[in-house]
């Protein structure tokens, strides 16, 4: 598998490799998904690195009327957003987990959002950094939002929060990490407990993918049935190993499929 690389580097070895292996011919026929597999085959860059570049855009203007800094809650990168004009008392506290499969997106991607949701809401933002997959295979992700929850509860006044009024969130693979860091915060006595928590669409369940819903959206474009297994399988394993199992729920022991069927 290829290593990630540079903008830049991407950028030549691409121009080098079109006119020497002719990869525009390739693109005439196959999807984007298998592009990104053809580049990554040929060494240019990692597959995923074209989508992280899509999936961060643009980088937004810096806000007049925010305080954005990069910050480690415990050595994990966040951003957090505050809004400038002063307030008489602490803030309420929102942490951002981002979606993406535990294989794409970034706070960077999520900026905008969390300016809207300062600004609007006169709320402190901390939009987790947490590392991806492959490259630093899991729990690694799970286990850095809960380092960097963890940190924010503790330290909540320091940022001008009420630790009371704290509020988890996260849409889709970042609803998931929200969940489990939830239920991990439910066996801490010494910390305060979030007030509520978002889940925006999240994965809560894999054991069986032919439900109804996954029968209806199995080729329902951007990100089809047999797509997102795949990708949840390089998440948990780095590999696509048993993607043919999962899509014909052969990866459950039947008695434990029939229990949580009742």
């Amino acid at each position: 598998m290829a290593t990630l690389e540079r903008p830049q580097q991407l950028i030549w070895r691409v121009h080098v490799s079109i006119g020497d292996l002719h990869v525009d011919s390739y693109a005439k026929t196959t999807s984007f998904e298998d592009e990104t597999r053809i580049l990554d085959k040929l060494g240019i860059c990692h597959e995923f690195f074209i989508w992280r570049l899509l999936w961060n855009g643009i980088h937004p203007r810096k806000p007049s009327d925010l305080i954005v800094k990069e910050m480690l809650f415990d050595r994990v990168p966040v951003m957090v957003c505050c809004p400038k004009r002063a307030s008489p008392e602490n803030r309420r506290g929102l942490v951002w987990i981002h979606g993406g499969g535990g294989l794409f997106g970034s706070p960077r991607a999520h900026e905008r959002l969390c300016h809207f949701i300062a600004r609007q809401s006169d709320t402190v933002i901390a939009c987790i950094g947490y590392p991806l997959a492959p490259e630093h295979p899991y729990p690694a992700q799970q286990l850095s939002c809960y380092t960097a929850v963890s940190h924010f509860l503790k330290n909540a006044q320091d940022y001008g929060v009420d630790p009371k009024r704290i509020v988890l969130a996260g849409d889709s693979s970042g609803g998931t990490l929200v969940a489990s860091t939830a239920q991990q915060l439910l066996m801490t006595k010494d910390l305060p407990q979030p007030c509520a928590h978002i889940l925006i669409n999240p994965y809560l369940q894999c054991l069986d993918v032919n439900l109804p819903s996954y029968q209806q959206n199995q080729s329902i474009p951007p990100l089809v049935k047999k797509e997102a297994v795949r990708l949840g399988t390089i998440y948990l394993s780095g590999t696509t190993a048993g993607v043919n199992e999962i899509m014909a729920n052969a990866h459950v022991p039947q008695e434990l499929m029939a229990k949580y069927q009742k």
